[in-house]
């Protein structure tokens, strides 16, 4: 319908697709992703009259608890994939340097799926801040809060939008 030819067209606007990567960092969520939740998340009824500016606060409080819910969940699916914990994964690096028995590719791969795991779970502490944030700042009665990183996205796609 109407409402999903408005989800498409902001998708296009943003050039977002459907599923969507976003690359992950230890030290900032992506400034998409949030925005890209959503508008996935958003009921129908919303969608028609938005524009793609609106998506980079939060506004509404049901929606960003589902937001931050589906984040979290695919977060710990991600996680749950690795036979290893991070702990696991410590103790397999300790005996290899203890004993130098294991291959250098094989320190390599365990390393690497270590920093994999640590970047995932950054990134749900990430979440779960800015879910904290949202709940803070409304139960304080104020305005859902805006980050500083939409607001540089918000400036940043109004001047190209205006250019």
């Amino acid at each position: 319908g109407a409402a999903e030819a408005a989800r498409v067209a902001l998708r296009a606007e943003a050039n977002w697709t459907s599923p969507q990567d976003f690359a992950l960092t230890a030290t900032e969520m992506p400034s998409q992703m949030l925005p890209w939740l959503r508008l996935a998340l958003m009921p129908a009824s919303e969608v028609a009259h938005l524009q793609l500016n609106d998506l980079f606060e939060a506004r509404n409080i049901s929606l960003e608890r589902e937001v931050v819910r589906t984040l979290v969940t695919a977060l710990d699916r991600a996680l749950g994939k690795f036979e290893h914990s991070i702990e696991e994964d410590e103790l397999i690096l300790d005996s290899i340097k203890m004993r130098k028995s294991l291959p250098v590719r094989t320190q390599l791969a365990v390393t690497y799926r270590k920093l994999c795991k640590q970047v995932l779970l950054q990134t749900r502490e990430l979440a779960e801040l800015h879910w904290e944030s949202v709940r803070s700042k409304k139960s304080a009665g104020g305005d859902l809060p805006t980050t500083s990183t939409a607001k540089k996205k918000k400036q940043r796609m109004k001047a190209e939008h205006e250019s």
